[in-house]
């Protein structure tokens, strides 16, 4: 179990980690009333260094792993948290689902399964090609949102932005790389460029491949602005 795990666990259970208690937010009288924003809280505390995280919350109905709400975790330097750019439901059009079991995946491919029912904390290893890959379109639209610019490049879907971060040196996005589709740190000015060739979605879920037009209409949504010119010292991730 990695540390962040272990650190989560121990929060769940009202414990300390580091030294201190956890005492329960507002709302919660005790550590027996899980919610995902009590775990939430509980990461906050932990990661409150000015760094930007991104989180994709999955869940289970009847063993299959379907999307429920995705979004952007940030964490600003008073340790208040904030969740952007949420969409319930997004994928399915057969209700919401039970909010019990979540998957979260961020910066340096550190994940965790949170089961709010049980109130267990276990590490998690993203298997490249995963479905916590395969929908992070919402994570990486509310990291980088009015910094992208979408275009098309002999007919292939090329997202491109510049890391938005004034506050510190360097903050966590999502990079595709074909090779292992892992999550790498980048350099305030650093290019990120994301092909969405790539995006694919597993038939499992009643999707085959990413939904380009929904990707589209998404990025207008959130009212993405364009860059005014690439950086100079622009680092592409894909060719």
């Amino acid at each position: 179990m990695t540390r962040l795990a272990s650190c989560l666990a121990l929060a769940l259970s009202s414990m300390s980690c580091g030294g201190s208690p956890i005492a329960p937010p507002l709302g919660h009288a005790a550590a027996t009333h899980v919610t995902a924003e009590w775990v939430l809280d509980r990461i906050a505390q932990r990661y409150r260094a000015g760094t930007v995280y991104e989180a994709t919350f999955l869940e289970y109905r009847d063993g299959s792993m379907r999307l429920y709400r995705s979004g952007t975790i940030w964490f600003d330097p008073a340790g208040a948290i904030r969740v952007d750019d949420i969409i319930d439901d997004y994928y399915g059009s057969d209700g919401p689902y039970p909010r019990l079991r979540y998957r979260l995946v961020w910066g340096g491919g550190e994940a965790v399964e949170i089961d709010l029912e049980a109130k267990t904390v276990r590490s998690w290893k993203p298997v490249p090609g995963s479905w916590p890959y395969m929908v992070s379109f919402g994570l990486l639209a509310g990291i980088v949102r009015e910094r992208v610019t979408i275009e098309r490049r002999q007919a292939d879907l090329i997202l491109r932005a510049i890391v938005p971060s004034a506050d510190s040196s360097t903050t966590l996005v999502l990079t595709w790389d074909e090779r292992n589709q892992s999550l790498e740190r980048l350099s305030v000015g650093d290019e990120l460029v994301v092909d969405f060739r790539s995006m694919k979605v597993p038939d499992q879920v009643g999707h085959s491949v990413f939904d380009i037009d929904a990707v589209l209409d998404h990025a207008k949504r959130l009212s993405l602005s364009p860059l005014t010119a690439p950086s100079s010292a622009s680092k592409p991730w894909l060719p």
